[in-house]
């Protein structure tokens, strides 16, 4: 039966679509299959059965044909079983759509009774009541209008279960023993499961940033196990885990290169800056600190030189001084290096050991990670406390260069996910028509 294209007053559009011959056409090709299968295996059976031939070429040539013959049975049973259930779901769909139709031309009488012009483009007051029926479910639409709706309602409930049986009945046909190989089975459970895969790698993607994020903006939070942050598994574990899903959806035609691609992107962008550029610069974090330190123990060595010969001189220039005091200033001189270099010493392990320098929050935010903006932060300031020092100054350079490289990183990867989820969010339709016009929308074939 030809279906309308307007279904007012009952709903928008044809609310039960579908074609029963279509379906019973494709149950009878099925079936013809299945036939010349069944053709098919008899000769195969056949040549297995064969005892004429002789020789070692014959006995490999029976079992194939016989192990050939025995897997086809079981695609012929599966061919026969999906056209039964096709042939059975073709009719009752037909009836489900005449019974959704005489609800139409119900609905519609009821409508002429009442006066109600649905199709007019003035909104009457009979329009209106009607256009506020759909969407609301009140108003002053007839009352029949509303029970034929309802009744509707329930029709399309029935005919939805009955599809989902007979598409369980065809499901459990194919769950055979007759193994597809592991991509077959990739590629039907990613089909089956696209929208579920879909909500899992958009809250997935949020997981990571938020992980990201967190460690830069809530300190300690990024707890070591191991010499591993926390937070830095949680970001590597959901990238890797969406690269994997997003690249197997792409691979199975189901999914957008693109987005494989920002993870990619986004994984290696991290891994790079956390585990490549990270520990170049807490290398050259350690020598401008070591600088530093060296430098504080020279500087404060001097100082004591400085500060202990002004006092001896002092002591030889007085004339009121006592021998003592002057016996003790020359000790004071004959002593001098060793006394220094103690202090130099031990001003130098007190710099080594002071705590590390704490970025603030916009710092941290800036560098793209709470060790880089620390790293900076300890370099700038041993540079404040000894100006002029060429090995501080020049250790502190190294740690300010490959700062600007992870800053660069972060950025590029902050504004490439940044993007990537603002286009999600605000422009989905139009961001999803640009990945599928790239050439980012395509299967490979060898996985389908």
């Amino acid at each position: 039966m030809s279906r309308p294209p307007d279904w007012a007053p009952l709903a928008g559009a044809d609310p039960l679509a579908g074609d029963p011959e279509e379906i019973a056409t494709e149950a009878g090709r099925l079936n013809a299959m299945a036939a010349e299968m069944a053709w098919q295996v008899r000769t195969l059976k056949g040549m297995g059965a064969d005892t004429h031939l002789a020789g070692d070429y014959a006995v490999a040539l029976r079992t194939s044909a016989t192990d050939v013959a025995a897997k086809l049975e079981k695609v012929i049973h599966r061919y026969s079983e999906a056209a039964r259930c096709l042939s059975a779901w073709a009719p009752e769909l037909e009836e489900f759509q005449r019974t959704t139709f005489n609800l139409l031309l119900r609905a519609q009488e009821v409508e002429r009774t009442a006066g109600r012009d649905i199709h007019s483009d003035l909104v009457t007051p009979g329009l209106a009541a009607y256009q506020q029926f759909h969407a609301t479910g009140a108003g002053d639409a007839p009352p029949e209008l509303a029970l034929l709706s309802r009744e509707l309602e329930k029709v399309l409930e029935e005919a939805e279960a009955r599809g989902r049986f007979w598409a369980h009945q065809i499901a459990e046909a194919i769950d055979d023993e007759l193994t597809d190989g592991f991509w077959d089975h990739i590629h039907g459970w990613v089909e089956n499961h696209k929208e579920q895969l879909e909500k899992y790698t958009s809250r997935l993607g949020w997981v990571a940033t938020v992980a990201a994020i967190a460690a830069l903006a809530v300190p300690g939070l990024n707890v070591a196990v191991l010499g591993v942050g926390l937070l830095d598994v949680v970001v590597v574990g959901s990238g890797a885990t969406l690269l994997a899903t997003h690249g197997v959806m792409a691979a199975e035609g189901q999914g957008s290169w693109w987005e494989a691609g920002v993870d990619a992107v986004g994984l290696a962008s991290f891994g790079y800056g956390r585990f490549v550029l990270g520990k170049s610069l807490g290398r050259a974090a350690e020598v401008t600190k070591e600088a530093g330190a060296e430098a504080t123990g020279q500087e404060a060595a001097q100082r004591f030189i400085t500060q202990t010969r002004e006092e001896a001189m002092q002591t030889f220039a007085n004339k009121s001084a006592t021998a003592t005091a002057k016996f003790d200033a020359g000790q004071s001189l004959y002593t001098l290096d060793g006394d220094a270099a103690q202090v130099g010493y031990n001003a130098a392990q007190a710099a080594r050991e002071a705590p590390e320098s704490e970025a603030g929050l916009f710092q941290r935010l800036a560098a793209g990670s709470k060790e880089d903006a620390n790293a900076l932060e300890g370099a700038n300031r041993a540079v404040a406390e000894h100006p002029g020092n060429q090995a501080v100054e020049g250790a502190a350079a190294e740690v300010r260069r490959i700062a600007a490289k992870g800053q660069k990183n972060w950025a590029f990867a902050a504004g490439l996910d940044g993007s990537d989820k603002t286009l999600n969010t605000y422009w989905a339709g139009s961001y999803r028509d640009f990945k599928e016009k790239a050439l980012f929308t395509h299967g490979i074939g060898w996985l389908q």
